[in-house]
Parts: C-alpha cells; structure tokens; sequence
C-alpha cells in the first residue's frame, strides 16, 4: 500500500492505492492520526485501492468519528 497526502488551506486528501489490510492499516492509521489535526476536512481518495479488510474498515471508521461525518468524505469508485 502506498499513501499519499496533498494538503491546502482547509482539506487534507489522503491517497490511499493497494491494498489496506491488517499489515497496512497501522500505518494509515499513523497517517490519519497525524495529519487530521489542524485540517478542517479529510477526503480519502481510494480509487486506487485494491482490496479492504475489516482491520481497514477499522481505520476509516476511527477517521470518521474523529471528525464530524460532513468533514470526512471518501469515494468508491471503480474507475470508470
């Protein structure tokens, strides 16, 4: 799994491609953690991931409740 983080004035985009399972997901977790503070909201680009599991479903869900629900926003998509 590789992440990528793009910051602005008021949004954090955290790019997430490959595969966020129960090895990779700590290190999301790390990023979110880190990153979330200061940011008045967090877009998950997860066009580029591959396979989740419910160790990643973890990590998503902790983002969300550490944000209000309108400030963390992600989008499936299959690329079409």
């Amino acid at each position: 799994m590789t992440i990528e983080i793009k910051k602005n004035a008021t949004e954090t985009i955290i790019e997430i491609v490959g595969r966020l399972d129960t090895i990779t997901a700590p290190a999301l977790d790390k990023t979110i953690n880190e990153d979330i503070a200061g940011t008045e909201n967090l877009v998950l680009d997860v066009k580029g991931m591959e396979y989740i599991s419910s160790a990643g479903l973890r990590v998503l869900l902790s983002a969300q409740k550490k944000k209000p629900l309108s400030s963390v926003s992600g989008c499936l998509s299959t690329g079409y």
